[in-house]
């Protein structure tokens, strides 16, 4: 028995301490993420496809910070489904400056159904590295899957 509550003991004490990277003590940058390419622009095909998606990184801390891995995937169901994954980056961004990365993603598209045009909910892990240590950002954001809904502009 006095085993059994040492192995629960060690187990609780070595689940704590692997939890995940603590934020840095750095303020956080503004992120966003767009759609740019969807079903909508591949004129709604049924199967797999790249999708285009690109993130704009607002670095609002007086540190440069560095893009180290950007994970998407999509949450639920819609239009499509991304395929989890990630992309490794090393884009450094200056104190006060804005930079934009293009990341292209695996999805299986549900073209021919009444669900070609259900907005999708996408959510963005990304990375980064700055003097102040290791930090990452989530994002998540919902997009409508007919012609012209996720413009920018």
């Amino acid at each position: 028995m006095r085993n059994a509550a040492c192995l629960l003991f060690a187990i609780a004490l070595v689940s704590c301490s692997s939890s995940s990277t603590p934020k840095a003590n750095i303020i956080q940058p503004e992120i966003d993420l767009v759609q740019v390419v969807g079903p909508a622009e591949l004129n709604y095909p049924n199967g797999g496809a790249d999708l285009r998606f690109d993130v704009e990184i607002q670095n609002r801390s007086g540190e440069p910070i560095t893009l180290k891995r950007v994970e998407l995937g999509s949450i639920g169901t819609g239009a499509y489904t991304l395929r989890r994954d990630f992309k490794i980056f090393n884009e450094t961004i200056a104190p006060g400056r804005t930079t934009a990365v293009t990341v292209w993603a695996k999805a299986l598209l549900r073209g021919g159904t009444i669900s070609e045009q259900e907005p999708v909910r996408i959510r963005g892990v990304l990375h980064f590295d700055s003097p102040a240590g290791p930090f990452h950002n989530i994002v998540v954001r919902d997009f409508r899957q007919y012609p012209g809904a996720n413009d920018p502009r």
